[in-house]
């Protein structure tokens, strides 16, 4: 069996702080999705809204402004044909420099 270089959690939007908190140190998560403001969590936190751990989303545009800034970020993406594969392949190849 391979071992799990990150895993990372997105707890139902719906649960409150104190549910996540519970999950978190029960589940132990590298990092937490979510856009719920948590204190005191052992994860890293990847959220929508900036100014968290990792910023997360959808936009390319976001990706190379959020580098530039040095803020850790996660590309979301769906995958829906051959275009969208290539799109994403060019990021990430922007992002390296």
């Amino acid at each position: 069996m391979k071992e799990v270089r990150e895993f990372w959690l997105e707890p139902n939007p719906d649960l409150s702080a104190e549910a996540i908190r519970e999950m978190v140190n029960e589940a132990r998560p590298h990092t937490i999705i979510t856009d719920t403001e948590l204190c005191g969590v052992s994860a890293n936190i990847a959220s929508r809204i900036k100014g968290m751990d990792i910023f997360v989303t959808s936009k390319l545009d976001d990706v190379s402004s959020a580098k530039k800034n040095k803020t850790p970020v996660a590309l979301e993406v769906t995958i829906g044909d051959r275009k969208d594969l290539q799109k994403i392949s060019q990021a990430l190849s922007r992002s390296k420099t």
